[in-house]
């Protein structure tokens, strides 16, 4: 009877240590699992944050580039009333009008490429947010698995145990 009884008490305590460690073993990759989920949502933050500030320097280029071409609209108006005023300069003023003329069409190509360049930044923005969230959301799972994992190191919680016990 002793012996059976100590062959018992050995084969729970193989039993109760090779739970042990495969609950150890689900609470150590729960827990890497959540280590990398981490590490993504601070790599996408950094991209946000890298990101945004990309977009605040577009937009003030292209305000910069707006007051340019208000002014190179004005200077070109200016031409013209000079033309008006001033026969004998005609084709001198005619030039330095297509001159102007073609800065302002080079201010608007710029500024139409930026307008074009902040949107894709902006969808980039975007698609790191989703990734954010997506990484926190698995973050949030992977917490829920560590809780679960840590709950079976304990083998009275074990579904079995639970099962014998109620009996």
């Amino acid at each position: 009877m002793a012996k059976a009884l100590k062959l018992t008490a050995a084969a729970f305590g193989l039993g109760a240590g090779g739970y042990a460690g495969q609950a150890y073993y689900h609470v150590y990759h729960a827990e890497q699992e959540q280590s990398r989920h981490e590490r993504l949502v601070r790599s996408h933050a950094d991209a946000v944050s890298s990101l945004q500030a990309s977009i605040q320097k577009n937009e003030a280029q292209a305000e910069m580039l707006l007051r340019q071409r208000h002014q190179q609209l004005q200077s070109v108006a200016e031409v013209d009333k000079q033309l008006t005023a001033a026969r004998e300069e005609v084709l001198r003023l005619e030039d330095d009008r297509n001159a102007k003329e073609t800065e302002l069409r080079q201010t608007e190509a710029k500024a139409i490429e930026l307008r074009t360049s902040t949107s894709k930044v902006q969808q980039d923005l975007q698609q790191k947010q989703q990734a954010v969230t997506a990484a926190q959301q698995a973050i949030k799972q992977a917490q829920q698995q560590v809780v679960a994992a840590r709950s079976q190191l304990n083998p009275l919680n074990h579904p079995l145990v639970k099962e014998l016990m109620s009996r």
